[in-house]
């Protein structure tokens, strides 16, 4: 079974199980990460202004925020009851409630909650989504306008904010071993290679992966519908939809490598976007809920 990080957390790929047996009592506290820390710091330097008004949703416990902007007022929210009064009781400023996903169709269950919707008073400099469990469509609105998203891409929250159209990627920090901050042609985070040559050329082993599997088992079963020079396309079209966090996609019984994009990140990396100068609200009208 994968583990599923908390916030604050980075996977590895060694930790891979949850352990059986669980504590029968088990305390919060607050936790900070200095790496995690270091890395808002860094992108942040991306940012016409550091943040004076933060808001981090989905936090748990995660106080992180806190230590890299010792300045600014950062509201923690989170549906568990326990971890927002431990942080109360520590002087942070955290409420029990969910934040608006901006999801109709496809609700998890923080969606379907009793839990009082938590609806900011005031517009915020920056948005912190690491490791959410929600769209960000919604909560989106709340940042103000020349404001910044920060997140990462475990949940697909940079894949989505992508689709925002008053949001403009700033900045993206690869957190691996060789850190290295781009900010240029960032688009191309976004994009997924189309053609069969685009593959050849990045990665001759995963095309012929790819490639043998379509030639092998699709076109063996429509022999006229496919043109042996095409595989890339087909190869999309069936993995359309699939999540990112995964290191490989499932067509049928077959496990396939994930599509490659023009640059590649890491679910961990952290993307910042920055919403565009008095830019009307992009969020899909499709998209909002009843709040």
């Amino acid at each position: 079974m994968t583990k599923k990080p908390r916030p604050g957390e980075f996977v590895s790929s060694s930790d891979t199980t949850i352990p059986l047996e669980i504590p029968q009592f088990f305390s919060f506290t607050p936790q900070e990460s200095k790496t995690l820390a270091e890395n808002y710091r860094t992108i942040a330097v991306q940012m016409e202004n550091q943040p004076k008004t933060i808001l981090y949703p989905c936090c748990e416990t995660d106080v992180t925020p806190s230590l890299a902007f010792p300045g600014a007022a950062v509201q923690y929210v989170d549906m568990n009851r326990q971890a927002i009064e431990t942080l109360v009781a520590h002087g942070y400023d955290a409420h029990v409630g969910r934040v608006p996903t901006g999801r109709i169709q496809g609700q998890s269950s923080s969606d379907a909650s009793d839990t009082p919707v938590f609806i900011p008073k005031n517009h915020v400099d920056l948005l912190i989504l690491l490791n959410p469990q929600i769209s960000p469509f919604a909560i989106a609105e709340y940042v103000r306008h020349q404001g910044y998203v920060l997140c990462n891409n475990y949940h697909q929250t940079a894949n989505e904010m992508h689709t925002l159209n008053d949001f403009t990627p700033v900045a993206v920090l690869h957190t691996g071993e060789n850190q290295e901050l781009d900010t240029s042609f960032l688009g191309e985070y976004f994009r997924l290679l189309s053609t069969d040559e685009e593959y050849r050329q990045a990665d001759p082993e995963r095309y012929r992966i790819i490639q043998r599997y379509v030639y092998g088992k699709i076109r063996m079963l429509f022999p006229g519908l496919f043109d042996v020079s095409h595989a890339i396309p087909q190869f999309l079209e069936c993995a359309r939809g699939q999540h990112e966090m995964f290191d490989t996609v499932f067509i049928g019984k077959h496990a396939l490598p994930k599509p490659l994009r023009q640059k590649s990140s890491a679910a961990d990396d952290l993307f910042l976007f920055q919403r565009k100068k008095n830019s009307p609200s992009q969020v899909p009208r499709s998209s909002i809920g009843h709040r």
